[in-house]
């Protein structure tokens, strides 16, 4: 689903150099929220994202006008400018980039060296739109295979039950039981995976699937678990994670 804002500046307010706009008419938003009282837009979730600017400008004894989009990720800080030498009219801008570390900010400053005085002839003096795509985490891991050993008989229950196996690219491997914890170094030296350039897993699916041989069976049922390590460790022993 994708993340827009748009607001609107509408106040008669003059803007101070180095100072953001406050836009005070929120008209739409979704998936990214705005502070107007600090003229902040927050970015939550990975992803492109386009911001589109516009600003009315009356009067200034700046030699011109100039609106500066800063948006920060990872620690460093990007500058989108939309300049004019006419101080009296419309200027405008437009910034494309990649949000990779959340919460990401941006917000749109006069950076002209005076005070902007604003149009009053107008009711709307400014407005910005910001539309993207969160990036979805995927990873494909290509022909793999999960190999179970035997079904057991389980009249019990009334149902055949096989024993759990781990699938992946290259060889799988199967267990008497599902495991607490797996040991990577023992069990996976010959398994590949594959993973999203962000590092980040946002969902996990499974297709493709196949039976060999004469199961006899109409009805199938299929218990799957996500093993994975803690969140930001180092370590080659994986366990359940619930999702």
């Amino acid at each position: 689903m994708s993340n827009y804002l748009f607001v609107e500046y509408t106040l008669n307010d003059p803007i101070l150099s180095s100072t953001a706009i406050p836009f005070n008419n929120i008209k739409s938003q979704n998936g990214i929220s705005y502070n107007d009282l600090t003229g902040e837009n927050r970015f939550d979730e990975p992803g492109t994202y386009q911001v589109n600017w516009w600003v009315a400008t009356q009067s200034s004894t700046a030699p011109n006008a100039n609106f500066v989009l800063y948006h920060s990720d990872n620690g460093q800080t990007y500058v989108d400018q939309s300049c004019s030498p006419a101080k009296t009219g419309q200027t405008s801008g437009t910034a494309v980039f990649q949000v990779t570390d959340v919460p990401h900010t941006a917000y749109l400053r006069n950076e002209s060296g005076q005070t902007f005085y604003f149009a009053q002839s107008v009711p709307v003096k400014a407005s910005l739109t910001a539309f993207g795509i969160p990036s979805q985490g995927i990873a494909l891991v290509p022909f793999g295979s999960i190999y179970v050993d035997s079904m057991v008989d389980s009249e019990e229950a009334g149902f055949y039950m096989g024993n759990p196996a781990f699938g992946g690219q290259a060889y799988s491997y199967y267990f008497e039981t599902f495991p607490l914890s797996i040991d990577m170094e023992e069990f996976m030296e010959m398994q590949a995976f594959s993973v999203p350039k962000d590092g980040v897993l946002t969902g996990i699916s499974g297709a493709g699937m196949m039976f060999s041989g004469e199961m006899g069976f109409d009805t199938y049922y299929l218990h799957a678990a996500l093993y994975a390590c803690p969140p930001a460790a180092m370590c080659s022993t994986i366990s359940p994670n619930p999702m």
